[in-house]
């Protein structure tokens, strides 16, 4: 199963096999009051949710009603409160960004009730100078990776991240790979691979500017990048091996477990399946 949001604030879910839409999940009383702009599976029965609306929610799948809503509640909430991007840091905290690149974080434990209303986040990090446009946890260095406009990625061990630039533009997608690295996409026609010490491990030429980026999940030395043009790439090992024309209306891209097939959404609400 997997989940789609759109402009319409509805969160959709389709069944991976057959692509067919299985429901939708709606809480007319505590649901999105617009675009739900990020999506992140917290288990198989909870979806967490971030959107324009300036709040997050997280979602009890099965019952399709919102378990707890998370908001930076200040005297006066501005468009840059916006909720850019979401996801958690194992099974204690929940974390946001939002388009003035603050990086909001929230405690698992503190959703004790249903439809909680968490409206003071236990952490704040103020991120970095320019706008935090990607953010994604590695697993297995324990680390957050932050891209921001300007095109450099930052590695936060601690208080004092290490950075580097990797493209000319705005980074646009982050991924960590089960080897542990983290892939970066941006506003160039360039792939970089980043380690967690914050350093370019691989970097990799191509036709178009990457777009979505979908690390295989059971080969480490694949992963799937979709560029500007319309073009699906499958690399192996550091190479281009295999090339498949989609819409150039595809804006993002996901792989299910073994890698048989891909799944591209488009700017028309609709989810190709690439076999």
């Amino acid at each position: 199963m997997f989940a789609s949001g759109s402009s319409d604030r509805k969160v959709i879910l389709f069944d991976t096999k057959t692509a067919g839409k299985i429901k939708e999940l709606v809480d007319e009383k505590n649901g999105h009051k617009g675009t739900v702009i990020s999506l992140f599976w917290v288990s198989e029965d909870q979806l967490l949710t971030a959107s324009l609306d300036k709040t997050c929610k997280l979602w009890d799948v099965k019952t399709s009603t919102v378990v707890a809503t998370m908001a930076n509640k200040k005297e006066k909430l501005e468009v840059e409160d916006m909720q850019n991007a979401c996801g958690t840091f194992g099974k204690e905290l929940i974390f946001s960004i939002t388009l003035n690149g603050r990086i909001n974080l929230w405690k698992f434990a503190d959703l004790s009730k249903d439809a909680a209303e968490i409206n003071v986040p236990c952490r704040v990090v103020e991120g970095t100078e320019s706008g935090i446009t990607a953010l994604c946890y590695n697993q297995k260095s324990g680390c957050l990776i932050s891209g921001d406009s300007d095109g450099i990625v930052s590695v936060w061990k601690d208080q004092f991240p290490k950075s580097c630039r990797t493209h000319k533009g705005a980074i646009v997608d982050l991924k960590e790979g089960i080897n542990g690295s983290t892939y970066a996409a941006g506003m160039y026609k360039t792939l970089f691979e980043i380690d967690e010490s914050g350093n370019v491990k691989f970097s990799l030429a191509l036709e178009a500017s990457p777009l979505s980026i979908a690390p295989s999940k059971s080969d480490p030395s694949t992963l799937f990048v979709l560029l500007d043009n319309g073009t699906l790439l499958r690399i192996t090992s550091g190479a281009i091996k295999q090339t498949h024309k989609v819409s150039q209306d595809s804006t993002c891209i996901d792989v299910n477990e073994d890698g048989s097939e891909v799944y591209v959404g488009d700017k028309k609400g609709v989810v190709h399946v690439c076999a």
